[in-house]
């Protein structure tokens, strides 16, 4: 595979995603709600080949009440892990930080960052960085 594509994910309740193509997002978008972000993953295998899966981590942090939470970023990151383990992908983990820094770098006004593509892009964005040595 001459040209390097890569997904960028931010899951959960709402799900942003970014497809790249040597580190320029070609698509970009959000899924609401569980069928959507299901049928999200599954429809994937649309954008083979992919040389990275890149997904914004999700941890339960210190003083945070998750209690009777389905905690569904976490059923997303695991479907989105499976599949790309069927189909070959590697997968990098990120942390929420680096979307965070790399939203602000993008010039993001503070009024458009609940928008979960743009999370998508910013992940991206910093994969693609670190990755080419940009």
């Amino acid at each position: 595979m001459g040209q390097t594509r890569f997904l960028a994910v931010d899951p959960g309740e709402t799900t942003g995603w970014a497809l790249f193509e040597e580190g320029t997002p070609v698509r970009v978008g959000q899924e609401k709600g569980e069928v959507n972000i299901w049928k999200l993953i599954d429809d994937l295998h649309l954008d083979l080949p992919l040389n990275f899966l890149v997904i914004e981590n999700f941890r339960i942090r210190p003083g945070t009440n998750f209690a009777w939470n389905s905690v569904f970023p976490a059923n997303v990151i695991g479907a989105l892990k499976y599949w790309a383990y069927v189909h070959g992908v590697e997968v990098v983990l990120q942390e929420p930080a680096v979307k965070t820094a790399n939203v602000a770098k993008m010039g993001v006004k503070k009024s458009n960052r609940s928008n979960h593509a743009m999370d998508a892009v910013a992940h991206g964005s910093y994969f693609w960085k670190k990755y080419s040595g940009a």
